[in-house]
Formats: C-alpha cells, structure tokens, sequence
C-alpha cells in the first residue's frame, strides 16, 4: 500500500514538473537539430525540413530566405524545384500506365520513338525505370550557348541523333536523365495528356498536394523559394539553367507540406496497388559501391539494404537547388530536406539526423 501510495507520488509530481517547463522551451532532439541546420539561418538561401515517425510530423522546419532579394522567408509551404527528387514520381506515373494495361515494362523504346536509330529496339521501359539503358546523356550534345532553355522534345531529337549506346542495354547501372525524360515523354504518348496534367490529376489532386506542379516558361509557382549559389564570400541566384525545363528527369516543385502528402500515401494504396509499390520499391539492379551508400535501384528509388533493415531513398541536385528524401517503409521514419542553395552534403545531414532518433 506505502509502495503504491509512494508511486502515485512521483507519478503526479513528475506531471508537475513536465507542466512547469517554460512554454515552448525545445526538446533536446529539437535543439540539436536546429543547431545542424544554424548555418542556412538569417539573410541566406534557406531549407525547410521534416522528420516524420508514425504517420506525425515530429519535426517540421524551415530555415533561411526563399527569395533574398525581395526578403521572403522560408516556410513549410515553400515550392522548391526538386531535381532527380522527380524521378520516383515520374515512375510513379508509368507504375500507373502499367496498372492501367496501357503500357508494359517491356515494351520496347522503339514502340513510342519510331525514328529512333535501331538501338532503340533492344531498350525497355524497365532498363530505363532502372538506369541500365546505356542511353548517352543528353546534357553533353546541347550546343554551347544555346539561348533558349531546352526542352523534352529538344532531348528527343538530340537522343534521336546518337549513332548508338554507351553500352548494351541491362549490362550495368549508369544513372540516367536521358532515360527519364524519355519516361515522361511516354507518360504524355501513352496518356494523351500533357506530364503535368498527368501527375495533377492522377497524383497531386488525389493526394491534395495543391501546391505542387512542374515548371515551365509560363508556370505561376506559389511560394516560390529561388536557387542560389552560395560561395565563400558571395551569394549568387542562380535560379535557373538551359537544362531547368526538361520534365521527367527534374521538373517538379514542391513544399515538404505537400510532400509529407505524399510520404504517407506511399503506405497505402491510395495511387497503385500494394504488389506494385512493392515491385517500386525492389532493388532490380545492383548499383555500383561508389554511388552513395546504395546496395540497388528500385523504380524511381535508390535502395539500401542492411541486415533487418531496409532504406530507400533520392537526392536531388541542380543549379541553385538541393534535396533530399530518405524512407525506411517498416519503421515508418521519413526525412525530407529541400534547399534553395546549390551542392548541400544533405545526406550527410540526414544521417545526423537519423542518428538523433536512433536510427
């Protein structure tokens, strides 16, 4: 009884205690975090995170200027233009196709691009999915000072140009834009509809992600964040590239608001079935030790398996703009980071991250 009575005791007095901590005073976790992200504070090129555990955003935070010049901040609902962050979703769309039995994985490059040179033949969508194409990048054959940004179909006529493959396709993995441009262009063949309407209405209507889009001459993007270079003593907006307007390979924004959306329905089969996030979500292709700290490529996702435990994750990098997504599906732990600023180790970041956590 004396035993029970002492426990209640400390019980209510641990309450007392926690319901007199000062109103908003961080957790140690909270703390430590923002102090790895101190350096994008202030008058710079900022970044917006979320740590998301179990469904609940158990952190969300941004950091830093989205546009320095006309001093707007960074929020959670800064748009910031993704890079290969929009691979997984450009293959999300051709998942969907394929759902839809409006195309195969195996069909064959030369089914939608007929003037291909006859490499294009032995290509599937599956090599392409997968970055085991040897399809040549296009980024090397656009002419020096090309004026005017490229376009998909710019790449489509450049790739058309090749006399042939780097190497024979589904011999190795050689990360590819070229191949997922081509994805998207088949996104828009297959569909009838342009990439962006295609991933409004199938994935960010459904998913309420109503901010996100694609970019373009023309795009109104909300809450824009622009991009920056960020050197030792200079700051530079480096916002855009001739190479900023290609689609399938880099071309969505979004905010770490829309994308927590997107996150949790990667747990549900809210966009395809659950035996085909499973395929998604599958090394298909051994990856080379050198690139990253991945063991495979699933479709759109690099892959990193360890003993009784699995991650699956993608960067992104391009001209005044850095992201990062990190997921491990069974213990339902995602980080997300977006930075306006040009070549963020966020990986490096992320690990630290994790490691407060546990992970």
């Amino acid at each position: 009884m004396i035993r029970s009575l002492l426990l209640i005791a400390c019980i209510a007095l641990s309450t007392i205690t926690a319901m007199a901590q000062p109103a908003g005073n961080p957790a140690p976790v909270e703390k430590a975090i923002d102090s790895l992200f101190a350096g994008y504070s202030g008058n710079n090129p900022g970044l917006s995170i979320v740590v998301i555990r179990n469904g609940q955003a158990v952190y969300t935070k941004s950091f830093g200027m989205a546009d320095i010049e006309n001093k707007v901040k960074v929020t959670p609902a800064s748009n910031f233009r993704l890079a290969s962050f929009t691979k997984q979703f450009t293959a999300m769309c051709i998942m969907m196709l394929e759902e839809q039995g409006k195309l195969s994985l195996n069909d064959p490059l030369s089914k939608y691009f007929p003037s291909f040179p006859s490499w294009a033949q032995a290509i599937t969508i599956q090599h392409l999915l997968t970055h085991t194409s040897g399809i040549t990048d296009y980024e090397p054959r656009v002419p020096a000072g090309v004026p005017l940004p490229v376009s998909d179909e710019d790449v489509v006529r450049l790739l058309g140009q090749a006399n042939s493959v780097d190497f024979k396709p589904g011999e190795k993995f050689a990360y590819s834009n070229s191949a997922y441009v081509l994805l998207g262009v088949i996104v828009e063949q297959v569909s009838g509809k342009s990439f962006e309407r295609f991933l409004t209405k199938y994935i960010f209507k459904p998913l309420k992600m109503n901010a996100s889009t694609v970019n373009g001459l023309d795009a109104r993007i909300s809450n824009r964040a622009y991009g920056y270079t960020v050197q030792k003593d200079s700051i530079q907006k480096t916002d855009q590239s001739a190479t900023s307007y290609t689609l399938g390979d880099g071309g969505i924004y979004s905010s770490i608001n829309d994308l927590f959306k997107w996150d949790q329905a990667l747990y549900t089969n809210k966009l395809v079935k659950a035996a085909t996030l499973e395929r998604i979500f599958t090394s298909h292709v051994n990856v080379p030790s050198g690139t990253r700290p991945a063991t495979g490529y699933g479709y759109g996702w690099f892959i990193r398996e360890q003993p009784g435990e699995k991650w699956v994750y993608h960067s992104g990098g391009t001209r005044g703009f850095t992201t990062w997504i990190e997921r491990n599906p069974v213990k339902q732990f995602s980080i997300i980071i977006l930075a306006n600023r040009s070549g963020q180790n966020l990986d490096m970041l992320a690990e630290k991250v994790k490691a407060l956590y546990g992970y």
